[in-house]
């Protein structure tokens, strides 16, 4: 929401922030119904366990956009971090890698993630480099350069990663490296030893 700023700076500050799944397949009317019902921080979709269809994924990154509440997306699974960047070339606002347990992981996703020569090695294109974005003052910028946007990302995309077992948690701070927003750890893990350590 404006004047909030930016949800990256807002983790980053320690606040708490909220966000709900509006479904593979929502609309604006679905976008706006939630945003009626709770003034959510972002919209959170998964393609780990969930279909993904990269067209509508772009367009209710574009509605989401429209509604100032940016989309975070789970990935499919932490070998892949190397397509982090052209899967937030979608119009995406961050990116929740799952199940991570190695450095080298981490260090992929941050390669992928940041633009050089803010931290990392992704390329050039995608949805909103291409149309324009919104600066620091919060209007859109009709002369942007490389590296404009490039600082622009680094302030705004918003990279978690999700741990899901118990050495994991246990090394979490070895996982924190600079440009990781934040750890999380979902609700239900289903595929690990968190898991099976509650239901036996």
């Amino acid at each position: 929401m404006p004047g909030k700023g930016s949800l990256k700076e807002r983790i980053n500050n320690g606040e708490t922030v909220i966000g709900t799944y509006p479904g593979g397949g929502a609309d604006r009317r679905r976008l706006e119904a939630l945003l009626n019902h709770y003034p959510y921080d972002f919209f959170s979709i998964d393609s780990q366990h969930t279909p993904l269809d990269e067209v509508k994924l772009g367009e209710l990154c574009q509605i989401a956009a429209e509604l100032e509440t940016p989309v975070q997306l789970r990935t499919r699974h932490p070998r892949l971090a190397y397509l982090i960047g052209s899967t937030l070339d979608l119009g995406l606002g961050g990116v929740e890698v799952p199940q991570i347990d190695t450095v080298a992981t981490v260090r992929e996703a941050l390669d992928s993630f940041y633009y050089p020569p803010t931290g990392g090695q992704r390329g050039w294109g995608g949805i909103k480099y291409n149309v324009g974005f919104s600066g620091g003052d919060g209007q859109p910028h009709s002369r942007q350069t490389k590296a404009d946007y490039a600082e622009y990302w680094a302030k705004t995309g918003v990279l978690m990663l999700q741990v899901e077992s118990v050495e994991t948690v246990v090394n979490a701070s070895q996982l924190c490296l600079p440009g990781v927003d934040c750890i999380s750890w979902g609700a239900h893990p289903d595929s690990n030893d968190l898991a099976f350590s509650r239901d036996v």
